[in-house]
């Protein structure tokens, strides 16, 4: 298969979905973190590998999001950081050797879950615990990293100074838009978290973009915005099927129509986006209307590709709306 650098440029590479999400919902063992599952249910990874990947997907990322030292140590599963990014990887080519069809396989690496006060002892024992991950990661067969779901540029960036340490490969590096609600400007052009988004620009990746935290409708205008602020750099666009609510103990998130994300990778593509694909609450549905999407000549935005479908619960709320959980 070609090399993901080459391929980028030839169109958009279509991600998986949300395979944090998609273990809460199949998962019928007990498990710490979703990383554990590659260990107590390697068949649950496998199949969702699968799924994703008969969807259409030509990109699927380990299960090691919060398999790195400093996160596991939470769950007394320090130790097994290794093991558990290793048996990620493991899983994800036994995944594309059952299709029997190219795809790439992207190394997924989150955050440390520390609290970040970047100082220099902290930013070392950052830059060990993913250097760790990365190394098994790396030794073990992946094509790219993919670095998701950080709200501190600056820990991304110590993140993506820790992959190029140990590896040459390309690195995808993606934030989360945070809630804050000073962000929201009166007239809706974010300007107020052009910061925010130019520390971004400035990481030392290959490809840089936004992923989970909003739904598509939310967060097509953030990746518009980046857009204007790094132009020409390679953009990748991953949101969650729209925002969450909560029942019991469970975060449920709605499952918009595949049309909507039909329309959705349109819009991304227009505004630059050369890595698409879904996050929390997205499953192969979604995926398989993507990759259908990207498949045809890029066409312009129509306006329904801003709003969110009437029926779907994807539209945002207004500010003065919001409940707690909505602006976490």
């Amino acid at each position: 298969m070609a090399l993901f650098l080459d391929e980028i440029t030839r169109g958009p590479v279509v991600a998986d979905g949300g395979m944090g999400s998609m273990i809460h919902q199949l998962a019928e063992v007990p498990f710490r973190v979703p990383d554990e599952v590659n260990r107590l249910s390697p068949d649950v990874v496998l199949g969702i590998h699968v799924r994703f990947l008969r969807a259409g997907a030509t990109l699927i990322e380990t299960n090691s999001f919060g398999a790195n030292r400093l996160r596991l140590e939470a769950v007394g599963l320090a130790d097994q950081a290794a093991s558990l990014s290793s048996q990620a990887v493991k899983l994800a080519r036994e995944a594309r050797e059952v299709v029997g069809q190219d795809a790439f396989i992207g190394g997924s690496m989150g955050p440390t879950g520390l609290r970040v006060d970047r100082t220099d002892a902290q930013r070392a024992r950052m830059m060990d615990a993913w250097m760790e991950q990365a190394r098994a990661l790396d030794d073990r067969g992946v094509d790219l990293f993919v670095l998701e779901t950080f709200t501190d540029p600056w820990e991304l960036s110590v993140a993506c100074d820790a992959v190029r340490a140990i590896s040459s490969l390309p690195v995808v590096a993606q934030l989360a838009v945070p809630a804050r609600d000073a962000w929201d400007d009166d007239d809706g052009d974010l300007a107020s978290a052009d910061p925010w988004l130019a520390a971004l620009a400035d990481v030392d990746a290959d490809v840089i973009g936004l992923n989970c935290s909003l739904g598509p409708a939310q967060l097509l205008p953030w990746l518009r915005r980046l857009r204007s602020i790094a132009p020409g750099r390679p953009l990748a666009f991953q949101p969650n099927s729209g925002l969450p609510r909560r029942d019991g103990g469970r975060f449920l998130y709605p499952s918009a129509e595949p049309g909507w994300w039909s329309e959705m990778a349109q819009s991304a593509r227009a505004a630059g986006a050369v890595l698409i694909g879904g996050c929390c609450g997205t499953g192969p549905e979604q995926i398989a209307a993507l990759a259908e999407a990207v498949q045809q000549p890029a066409s312009a935005p129509t306006p329904t590709a801003v709003r969110s479908p009437s029926r779907a619960p994807l539209a945002p709320a207004k500010p003065a709306e919001r409940s707690r959980l909505a602006a976490k």
